[in-house]
């Protein structure tokens, strides 16, 4: 019995097998080639998407580099900006602190000279108001942070007459204010000089403040007609 293989390429090769049956080769497909592999509309697709994926992937891998290296040369611009400002206001706090200090010591100074002439007036005054038979022991001063000077004088009066006389005569002064008796006492004095029978003394302070004169009381004399 023969069999024809109707099937294209197959022509004219039948071949008998076993008991006089001709053999049947098996069918070939043709493969594709390779333009209809690229002329494949989901191949081609596949691989635009593969390359522009990697494209992409490049150009961020490359621009997130030089972003970091800015990023990096401006934290480094930026740390040494702040060790210089950081030095320069260390060095603005030890100027601004030596200024302070300066500008203390010129208004000491300032202020000492302004009042250099207050105390020769304030001992002067004092002589002046001293009557007599009234003896001082001590001058001190009680200023105490007070704007103004302010002193205490002590001594002894062998009478309250010689005590009422030097009280009366600092209140008249033009260069001493707020003149009060803050402590008086009658006690025995064994000896004072012509008087030294009197049986006792009054032993008194008296506080009292500077006052700055009216400058038409005031005589101003010339460094130049001082030393002539």
């Amino acid at each position: 019995m023969f069999e024809v293989d109707l099937l294209p390429g197959n022509r004219g090769t039948g071949t008998r097998t076993g008991k006089g049956k001709p053999g049947r080769r098996p069918s070939r497909v043709p493969a594709r080639t390779l333009r209809g592999v690229l002329l494949d509309g989901w191949v081609l697709g596949s691989c635009l998407i593969v390359l522009g994926s990697s494209g992409i992937c490049i150009r961020l891998a490359l621009g997130m580099s030089q972003r970091i290296a800015r990023l990096d040369t401006t934290l480094r611009e930026a740390l040494q900006d702040s060790v210089r400002v950081a030095e320069r206001l260390r060095t603005g706090s030890l100027l601004e602190d030596r200024r302070d200090s300066l500008a203390a010591r010129v208004a000491l100074i300032e202020e000492s000279d302004a009042r250099r002439y207050d105390w020769p007036h304030l001992l002067e005054e004092i002589a002046v108001a001293t009557p007599e038979r009234v003896w001082i022991t001590r001058i001190s001063d009680v200023t105490s942070g007070r704007p103004r000077i302010r002193f205490r004088v002590e001594g002894k009066a062998l009478d309250s007459f010689g005590l009422t006389r030097f009280w009366n005569a600092l209140e008249a002064s033009f260069f001493v204010k707020d003149v009060e008796l803050v402590a008086t006492e009658h006690n025995p004095v064994p000896d004072m000089g012509p008087d030294a029978n009197a049986p006792a003394a009054y032993h008194f302070a008296i506080e009292a403040g500077w006052e700055e004169p009216p400058h038409d009381i005031l005589d101003f004399v010339s460094l130049e007609e001082m030393g002539t």
